[in-house]
């Protein structure tokens, strides 16, 4: 697992050492990096909707306290729009890259490549 985080890191200052790597090197590295990209950013979003429940429910407290029927309205629309939102923003991963196999990898491959610099001559 380390050397493939260490291949990742190299292919993101070089990408052109990408044809170095057999196929099968390159569908697994693209394969586990994408399935770690998945699970990092679901964990951060996870993480971001706890907190901003947290605020929101400390506060839903203090508007129930001021008694104001239109401002707790408010907070309920707020709420909502951030728990839809949220796990959107969860989704999102799986909703730009929905496949996780060798199809993403050989896509991600022929995207590399194409961005690769061509030599100049000098």
């Amino acid at each position: 697992m380390m050397d493939s985080l260490y291949i990742g890191l190299l292919l993101g200052t070089e990408p052109q050492l990408i044809t170095l790597l057999t196929t099968e090197i390159q569908m697994d590295l693209f394969t586990r990096q994408l399935k770690m990209h998945a699970a990092f950013h679901f964990l951060i979003s996870t993480s971001i909707l706890c907190v901003k429940l947290g605020f929101l429910f400390f506060f839903g407290k203090v508007v129930q306290m001021m008694g104001s029927a239109r401002l707790y309205l408010f907070w309920k629309i707020t709420v909502l729009t951030t728990i839809i939102f949220s796990f959107y923003f969860m989704l999102i991963p799986f909703i730009a890259c929905p496949m996780f196999g060798p199809e993403a990898g050989k896509s991600i491959v022929f995207f590399m490549l194409d961005s690769t610099p061509a030599n100049s001559s000098k």
